[in-house]
């Protein structure tokens, strides 16, 4: 599931690195400018859902939950489930570190605890979980103009473990379904988010809320079981320091699953998911070394390269081989170019 290689570019800082796949999707790691996975019938990433669903109704209230169940290349935002009147609490709880930060600067540095919102349902152990924190962006793409990521003074996070473009406010705009943006409690009203490309954490099991995602072992699946289901992860941001006293920001929770071997039933482990279950996109990018050989003559004689050692890793790489799953590898900065 990882594969190593040499990228050469111009040298740039502020790098954004995007894994372009092949397979059934257009760009893996950015889904469609236009997203269509708003629909319900099919989309151009393969990001669907069908008609047929899970329904649990509760014998003492009444209440019936209905959850869509989904096909191959399914993620879902899953923050309506996390939060009144889906469920009966916050299942989303944000404590701010005050020893780590340093919030007249705009620093904020705090722990996110995401709680499985089908706590015993173990049909629906989770993967590849990721709280996307969502601001401004005031940097367009060069590959594609129309994706926007933060520049130096917006906001950001510090300790990203890696970008999407799932669910941010722009694009996904069936608002409050689980295939478009959901207006999250904590999220600061009358705030609008201009970035499509935004920074995530991954919440799963044996991680542990400091520890970068690249030591995370990747036999446990990154999986998010329903039993014992509650993951802490820190979040160090960076906001944008127009924004103080009032630090503003949005977020999505996403999500992804398949339908388990019903011969596992109904216990449901790991094993008993396919790697349809896994998001479709690489689900780690890490530079492991780079090298600077710039040069600089004059204002206008100057450049250089820069040499990264990637390790990259993709759920579907099966056996390890990763390049059949990676068509391109774009490196952009807002000084790039």
């Amino acid at each position: 599931m990882f594969y190593r290689f040499i990228a050469t570019c111009i040298v740039a800082c502020g790098l954004v690195l995007a894994i372009g796949g092949c397979g059934n999707s257009n760009d893996a790691t950015t889904p469609a400018t236009t997203p269509n996975v708003q629909n319900s019938t099919s989309s151009s990433t393969q990001h669907m859902s069908w008609g047929l669903y899970d329904v649990t109704i509760d014998a003492n209230t009444g209440e019936v939950t209905t959850l869509p169940l989904r096909g191959a290349d399914f993620n879902a935002n899953v923050v309506k489930f996390l939060q009144p009147p889906s469920a009966p609490i916050e299942l989303i709880t944000i404590m701010i570190n005050m020893a780590e930060s340093d919030l007249p600067d705009g620093l904020v540095t705090m722990d996110i605890l995401l709680r499985h919102p089908f706590p015993g349902k173990t049909l629906f152990r989770g993967f590849d979980v990721r709280g996307i924190i969502m601001g401004n962006g005031s940097h367009n793409g060069i590959y594609d103009p129309d994706m926007t990521f933060p520049g130096a003074t917006d906001t950001t996070m510090l300790n990203a473990d890696g970008f999407t473009r799932w669910w941010n406010q722009t694009e996904f705009t069936t608002y409050g379904t689980i295939l478009g943006y959901t207006e999250g409690h904590f999220a600061k009203p009358g705030f609008t988010s201009t970035s499509t490309l935004n920074p995530y954490k991954v919440h799963c099991e044996g991680l542990e809320p400091g520890a970068p995602f690249y030591t995370f072992n990747p036999d446990s699946q990154c999986t998010f079981p329903a039993i014992d289901g509650a993951f802490r992860r820190k979040y160090r941001l960076q906001f944008d320091l127009d924004m103080i006293p009032l630090y503003s920001f949005k977020y999505a929770v996403d999500a992804s699953w398949a339908l388990p071997d019903p011969a596992f039933h109904p216990e449901y482990p790991v094993e008993a998911f396919g790697l349809d279950a896994h998001c479709q996109e690489p689900y780690l990018v890490k530079v492991e070394e780079y090298v600077e050989i710039p040069y600089y003559v004059d204002e206008w004689v100057a450049g250089g390269n820069l040499e990264f050692l990637l390790t990259i890793g993709d759920w579907q790489a099966v056996g390890g081989d990763i390049l059949p799953e990676i068509s391109h590898v774009w490196i952009e900065s807002p000084t790039l170019f």
